[in-house]
């Protein structure tokens, strides 16, 4: 078996998921829960101190987002391991930065990557997608996040426990859209609560520097300023770097809640997922029908 990675260091997609639910929303969490000691049980003082949540997540979380660890298992358990941008040249032939890598079947399991949106002067400013978010080490004083779906609800709630100004823009009617209109409305009491501002209704049609702050204007014409600018409008799979269409493949046939990819190369669930674990147990149930061995699958 061989794997790529797309991007500096690929998805991590556990170290981060680990990161973000273990440490990052835990941490908030009991930010939260020592805000509501006053009038139920006694008397609290909070101080957030979010350098103390960035060293855990390189510590314990990440190995300062060294993925050499999991790499060196990997090996060991007979897999090997190529480090590239991979590009597919026919059915089962890969272009690993010059390398050509060929099997009969290829478990496509390169993770998903953020949704750009072409907004006039978003790529003139340094905006963040959820992976600067998680890594950074130092908090903004303020924070405008363009998307109103799950991951930048998370984050933005986190954020918003620890001091942050937070500002959520959604061009749609309500903040998680797919969901129940109930989920929605709850949802919103919630952050206006705890201090986020949602906005609703209005889309961003600009993006330019304001002194030290990113500017969002917006559709309704008003403007929206933040120290950071989290873009979280949603993810797709990167098959177009991939060149899929080598092997048949549309590049907007596998979204982030696809299954299945069936090609004439490769049909089996979880090829095509952003959940790391289903492409490796994809992989090793597919190697153990290839040698028709029980023991192939560890």
């Amino acid at each position: 078996m061989s794997t790529r990675e797309l991007g500096r260091r690929g998805e991590a997609l556990a170290a981060a998921y680990l990161a973000r639910q273990g440490l990052m929303i835990r941490a908030a969490n009991l930010l939260a829960e020592a805000r509501r000691i006053p009038g139920m049980a006694g008397n609290s003082s909070v101080t957030p101190d979010w350098s103390v949540v960035a060293q855990r997540i390189r510590e314990e979380a990440t190995d300062d987002w060294n993925d050499q660890v999991a790499v060196d298992r990997f090996v060991k358990k007979g897999g090997r391991f190529i480090r590239g941008s991979a590009r597919f040249i026919a059915p089962g032939r890969l272009s690993v930065d010059g390398t050509t890598v060929e099997a009969p079947k290829i478990a496509i399991n390169a993770g998903t990557v953020p949704v750009i949106p072409p907004i006039p002067g978003l790529s003139d400013v340094h905006y963040w997608t959820n992976h600067h978010a998680i890594e950074t080490k130092v908090i903004p004083a303020t924070l405008t996040i363009l998307g109103g779906g799950p991951i930048g609800l998370e984050l933005g709630q986190m954020f918003g426990r620890f001091g942050v100004k937070v500002t959520v823009v959604e061009a749609g009617e309500r903040i998680l859209g797919p969901e129940e209109p109930e989920s929605s409305a709850l949802l919103t009491e919630v952050f206006e609560r705890e201090g986020i501002v949602v906005r609703t209704g209005a889309a961003a049609e600009k993006v330019s520097m304001d002194g030290g702050d990113i500017a969002l204007s917006l559709s309704d014409g008003s403007t929206v300023r933040g120290e950071k600018l989290l873009v979280a409008v949603g993810r797709r799979a990167p098959l177009a770097e991939l060149n899929a269409a080598a092997i048949g493949v549309a590049a907007d046939v596998c979204q982030v809640q696809a299954n299945v990819l069936a090609s004439n190369n490769f049909q089996s669930p979880g090829v095509c997922t952003s959940i790391s674990h289903h492409a490796w147990l994809t992989a090793f149930d597919e190697t153990a029908r290839q040698v028709k061995s029980p023991d192939a699958v560890p």
